[in-house]
């Protein structure tokens, strides 16, 4: 098996470009691999929650294809390193690997590359572990490998038996007009996408460099321009608690509302580092 894994190693090497980037003098073709598989797995843990930004994204799909890594390639290599990654530290070595790249290439903070990682990782690795070389590689490499049969079928929905009623037209009929003013109305409220932050905090640094700032672990910024306002912040922070309580305190005590719409989405952007329980606080925040 490790003769295999060499020999698919060299095999990488010699037919495909080398991500400069990532080359260490005296490193081996085992290792080299090992950051393109890091590297592939990275974009698809990135990918998840909008944690990159566009210039973030582009610039790692660019590493991608620097990588070199055709469909072909991939295939045959991922059928050996299967084998590899399913022993116990199978995973810990991607993984490592993945924040490793994630850290050389400054794709994101130190802190946000082993957050991210460690978030996504049973995910990924489930479909890792579970997909054939081909289904692998589409996944992978989707723009280079062709679809394999039976992959990601359409679903079909069987509808129940009850026969849709016959549509009748209504004839000559009347358009609608405007309702009278001394109609019946209701008010209701709609919000979506509040995204509160509880850890907002006025003063820290709104450009603290990862994807969300204004937050109680990041820094007083040197310049007060770069400070977190009180009510909120139009860079990369979310809503403070105070100004959704406010907005709230002032709907209640000035408006009649007769019912609530609402949509959800309403954790704070910090993808890399959230649980089920954080989930279900914020909801329940909402809520009672």
């Amino acid at each position: 098996m490790k003769v295999l894994l060499l020999f698919f190693c060299c095999v990488i090497i010699v037919r495909a470009s080398v991500v400069r980037r990532f080359e260490k003098p005296g490193e081996s073709p085992n290792e080299l691999l090992k950051k393109k598989i890091g590297l592939l797995f990275l974009r698809k843990i990135l990918g998840q929650g909008d944690i990159l930004r566009p210039e973030q994204r582009n610039e790692l799909d660019r590493l991608v294809e620097q990588s070199g890594l055709t469909c072909k390639l991939c295939a045959a290599g991922v059928d050996v390193i299967q084998k590899v990654l399913h022993s116990n530290t199978g995973d810990d070595i991607i993984s490592a690997v993945a924040v490793e790249v994630c850290k050389v290439a400054k794709i994101e903070t130190d802190r946000v590359c082993e957050l991210a990682v460690d978030e996504f990782k049973t995910e990924v690795f489930y479909i890792l572990f579970n997909l054939k070389p081909d289904e692998m590689c589409y996944w992978l490499l989707k723009d280079k490998c062709e679809k394999p049969t039976g992959f990601l079928p359409d679903w079909t929905i069987e509808l129940p038996p009850t026969p849709e009623p016959p549509y009748q037209p209504q004839m000559n009929s009347q358009p609608r007009g405007i309702p009278r003013t001394d109609s019946p109305t209701l008010q209701f409220l709609f919000f979506t996408d509040m995204h509160m932050d509880v850890r907002y905090m006025p003063g820290s640094s709104a450009t603290c460099g990862e994807p969300l700032c204004c937050r109680d672990n990041d820094p007083i910024p040197q310049h007060a321009e770069d400070a977190a306002g009180k009510w909120g912040d139009y860079r990369n922070c979310d809503m403070p608690r105070n100004t959704v309580e406010s907005m709230m305190s002032q709907v209640s005590q000035n408006e009649k509302i007769d019912f609530i719409i609402f949509t959800g989405d309403i954790p704070a952007h910090n993808v890399w580092n959230q649980t089920s329980d954080d989930q279900i606080d914020k909801l329940q925040r909402w809520t009672d």
